[in-house]
């Protein structure tokens, strides 16, 4: 650890911090196991969390209960296979472009590899023949003829979307139709208006009806998500929690933005909130109120608190006696859960939150709004502080949940490798060079854990010879073209930069930096390519440039995503940011031709004189360096995946304890009855995951979930043997 004096943007030394300054290896080193030493850093709620289990028990409950969607859907509804979604019907979106405005623009559904004659368009059920999507003459050879290529991604199916109106129960009305079944009296009056350019507002049988919308990414596994530094493939969950929303530091400069905090004697008053390494926290709030996830458009926190506290949580869910988490007690409290497996737990959300909450959150008796300055001025029509304050509980309970979410039992942890996967660890650390970004106790150079947190940015070489500032843990492989998803160089609501890189950048030439305080601490000396070795040469490491030389700096975060964990990645296809890998066979061919990167024209811009496909608006190229051909061959390959599948705990696999929950209906698709009307909802498919308890699926009677890499096979066979 190093004792580092930075200078930022003013010249002012602003911080002297202990920063350890983790930065890719020019040769990586083998990756220890994970133990209790290196597990995720906690986070210091200070005196907000008074009961860490009690805490824990609100999370699980809020992230599996059917009841908090607008239309039925849980968080769990995109997470319950190994933190994952494994679901093939009605998982495509249609993708889209950016432009060099950084503004996205949606496209509409391409053909599918499997029948190019048929779009997927909503209500698809996808086929292993649809897969990878982007198909090569010469599968080693990146700049082969391409036999098919789609920007669609596959993902999850989240909300209906419309705009709500209130918590009481829909009822049927023309254009609007309620969600019939055992959530019918729980769905939420939204109302809903037909868009004919919408792509999910399809026409089935000559009548255009309401599918559920598919999200625009791939959806990562929350398990080992504690060791995030950023969640969310593009960074924008915030390493710091402000208490409202996903953007940390960014929103605490709105008025209206922070946790109504109880004063004495009695007034309540409105406080900034800033928790440090909550990422956990920052991306929970998120869903819940996306009009693609979980919400109708226009909800907020406080009516789903008003929704929720006075409600039994799981209550139209079974919730089984051996809980690993809702089976503990603690005195004085009564047990939340009985002998038998039952209905909901034996409490309301309301005491869940007393439980874990100090009362200076959730006493007051009141009602209130925030006036538009960001006072707490007393409303009859308004909302209690319990409600305003929940998306803080939200957050908070969530991340305590999602920290007990950590494999660590895996063979590779073991040491009880296969001689197949132990050869594979030697490619995976030797030729295939994955651990240079597949690293640390997690797989992931985007990760953070005890006493070895991370330092945001990096400058590194470029395959064009240049250097380039990146954001730690975030890499432009080549998947898709970047014009498709540019990443982490894309801009929050407050049009800033989401990249730390560019942030730092702006630092140098004096502007606004809304993340400073997580950029404070970076040692250049520590970087790849420190400035004194070509912009600044015979100048110390610590130099940093002045504006004008600031000005031509480059970065490489467009087309940039998070790199995820490779813990349980035979349990979670499929793969990529786009989702457009079915397999861990297409994944090794993709790396093995060094990805999908294609050569362009010249380029005049930085880093050429030649452009690729990874290249967006003055940038010629923003690809990985070490995206090459590998060579491996076909025992190499498969022995690889061999390696892969060893990063599997059986306890996830066959949803054990932590990893075991309440049961959960989850939407799988549409059907279509007759008597339609043009903007009804399609009504939904849904399928019951069973409850298990700490001893996992095997004390139901069920299989395990399978431990083979693809989305498609045994997979689904498997899947079927499970749900319901």
């Amino acid at each position: 650890m190093k004792i580092l004096t930075v200078k930022i943007a003013t010249g002012l030394v602003v911080a002297t911090v202990l920063m350890p300054g983790v930065v890719r290896a020019l040769t990586a080193a083998p990756i220890q196991p994970l133990t209790a030493a290196n597990g995720p850093i906690v986070p210091d709620t200070g005196d907000i969390i008074v009961d860490r289990t009690a805490a824990a028990q609100l999370g699980k409950a809020l992230f599996w209960d059917n009841k908090v969607g607008s239309d039925g859907n849980a968080c769990a509804s995109c997470h319950f296979a190994a933190g994952a979604d494994i679901r093939a019907i009605n998982q495509v979106n249609p993708g889209g472009e950016f432009d060099t405005l950084r503004r996205f623009a949606a496209d509409t559904f391409g053909p599918r590899r499997s029948n190019a004659k048929a779009a997927f368009g909503p209500n698809a059920t996808a086929v292993a023949a649809d897969f990878p999507f982007h198909v090569l003459s010469n599968p080693a050879d990146r700049n082969s003829a391409v036999l098919f290529t789609t920007n669609d991604v596959f993902s999850s199916q989240g909300s209906y979307g419309g705009t709500f109106k209130s918590t009481a129960p829909m009822v049927n009305t023309y254009g609007v139709s309620a969600w019939s079944g055992a959530l019918g009296a729980l769905t939420e009056t939204c109302t809903q208006t037909l868009n004919t350019a919408d792509p999910f507002h399809a026409a089935v049988g000559g009548v255009r009806v309401v599918h559920r919308r598919v999200q625009l990414r791939n959806t990562p596994s929350v398990i080992n998500a504690a060791f995030n530094a950023r969640q969310f493939w593009d960074g924008r969950a915030n390493n710091v929690f402000n208490g409202v929303d996903h953007l940390g530091e960014r929103s605490n400069t709105q008025p209206t933005v922070g946790v109504v905090v109880g004063q004495t004697p009695g007034e309540l008053a409105l406080q900034k909130v800033s928790i440090a390494n909550a990422s956990l926290a920052s991306q929970a709030v998120a869903p819940p109120l996306s009009f693609f996830e979980m919400s109708c458009a226009g909800r907020t926190f406080a009516d789903i608190g008003r929704k929720l506290l006075p409600l039994r949580p799981l209550s139209i869910q079974t919730v089984h006696p051996k809980d690993s988490l809702f089976s503990v007690t603690r005195a004085p409290y009564a047990p939340l859960v009985g002998s038998a497996k039952q209905a909901g737990l034996n409490t309301t959300y309301q005491a869940l939150i007393q439980r874990a909450f100090n009362p200076k959150y959730w006493a007051s008796s009141g009602t209130y709004k925030l006036a538009f300055d960001g006072r707490v001025v007393a409303d009859p029509a308004g909302y209690r502080q319990v409600e305003l304050n929940f998306s803080l509980f939200w957050g908070l309970a969530i991340q305590e949940y999602e920290l007990l979410l950590v494999s660590d039992r895996t063979p590779y942890d073991a040491g009880t490798l296969s001689a197949a996967a132990r050869r594979g660890m030697a490619v995976f650390n030797g030729q295939g060079g994955c651990n240079r970004c597949h690293t640390g106790p997690a797989f992931s150079d985007a990760t953070a854990y005890k006493g070895v947190p991370l330092s945001p940015i990096d400058r590194i070489g470029m395959v064009d010879g240049g250097a380039a500032l990146v954001d730690a843990g975030f890499h432009n492989i080549g998947v898709t073209p970047t014009r498709n998803d540019i990443g982490v160089g894309g801009l929050d609501p407050y049009g800033y930069p989401l990249s730390f890189s560019r942030q730092a950048v702006t630092a140098l030439l004096h502007g606004p930096v809304p993340d400073r305080a997580q950029l404070t601490g970076v040692d250049p000396c520590r970087f790849e390519i420190p400035f004194n070795k070509d912009l600044l040469v015979g100048q110390p490491c610590s130099a940093l440039p002045e504006s004008a030389q600031a000005f031509k700096l480059r970065t490489a975060v467009d087309g940039a995503f998070k790199v995820p964990g490779l813990r349980n990645v035979a349990l979670t296809p499929p793969y990529m940011h786009n989702g457009g890998f079915a397999d861990l066979t297409q994944v090794i061919d993709f790396y093995n031709r060094g990805g999908n990167r294609r050569t362009g024209a010249t380029c005049t811009g930085k880093g050429g004189p030649t452009s690729d496909t990874s290249g967006f608006d003055d940038t010629c190229s923003n690809a990985d360096p070490d995206m090459r051909p590998l060579g491996l061959t076909a025992a190499q390959r498969t022995d690889l995946i061999e390696f892969l599948k060893s990063l599997t705990d059986n306890r996830v696999a066959c949803q054990q304890g932590p990893f075991d929950h309440p049961s959960l209906l989850f939407m799988n698709g549409h059907h279509y009855p007759s008597g339609m009307k043009a903007g009804y909802r399609a009504p939904d498919l849904a399928r019951t995951l069973p409850v298990t308890g700490t001893d996992g699926l095997a004390a139901e009677g069920k299989p395990c979930f399978a431990n083979n890499g693809d989305l498609f096979g045994t997979t689904q066979t498997t899947v079927n043997r499970i749900v319901q």
